[in-house]
C-alpha cells in the first residue's frame, strides 16, 4: 500500500482490491485500489473514517460504518 494505515476497511480479491480509510494517527480519508501488482490511489471519502466494514468486488464492492 501506498499509505501504511491501520484499522482500514478492504474489499475484493487478490487481483483486484480496494482499502478503504483508516487511521494514520488520526482518522483518513484515503482509498486505494490494487491492481494485482501494484496500488494506486482511488477517489477519497467525504468524511475521514476508520474500522470500515466493506464487502463485495473491487468494481462493486460496499463499505459502511465506521468511526
Amino acid at each position: 500500500m501506498n499509505q501504511a494505515r491501520s484499522r482500514l476497511g478492504a474489499a475484493g480479491t487478490t487481483m483486484a482490491a480496494i482499502s478503504v480509510g483508516g487511521n494514520t494517527g488520526s482518522r483518513v480519508t484515503t482509498t486505494e485500489e490494487y491492481n494485482g501488482i501494484s496500488w494506486s490511489g482511488g477517489g477519497n471519502l467525504s468524511e475521514a473514517k476508520d474500522d470500515v466494514a466493506c464487502a463485495g468486488t473491487q468494481a462493486a464492492g460496499l463499505c459502511s460504518g465506521g468511526g
